[in-house]
């Protein structure tokens, strides 16, 4: 198995974390990937650290491949987005988790977005 896991190095830089296990969860390898040009909400995208469509391992013999994307949380597109208990599995931009209802709809109705934080109290 392949995975990686993508993260902010702390200064808005790009890490993505990589290892592959073999059947039975054993660890084979593991290494991180990061560039100081790899902004993140500047230059990150696509699929340069994501995916590997060709044998890049001489190493290891690929018999099969799967792409598992797990969704996180997303940002409220609307004020209905926030209600019935939606505002407890959304985020601002950044990653912020919302304090209550009324904060994610003052989100979603322009109050922080794209100033980063979300809209404060």
């Amino acid at each position: 198995m392949f995975t990686h896991i993508f993260t902010d190095n702390g200064s808005g830089i790009l890490t993505v974390d990589l290892e592959i296990r073999d059947a039975s969860g054993e660890l084979v390898n593991t290494w991180t990937l990061s560039n100081p040009s790899d902004v993140i909400g500047t230059t990150v995208g696509g699929n340069r650290y994501g995916w590997f469509a060709n044998q890049e391992f001489p190493v290891l013999a690929f018999d099969d491949s799967r792409l598992d994307l797990l969704a996180g949380p997303s940002t409220p597109a609307t004020k209905e987005d926030c209600k019935d208990g939606g505002w407890m599995e959304l985020t601002d931009v950044d990653g912020n988790e919302f304090k209550n209802q009324g904060q994610c709809i003052k989100y979603a109705n322009g109050a922080g977005k794209g100033a980063g934080g979300n809209g404060g109290g």
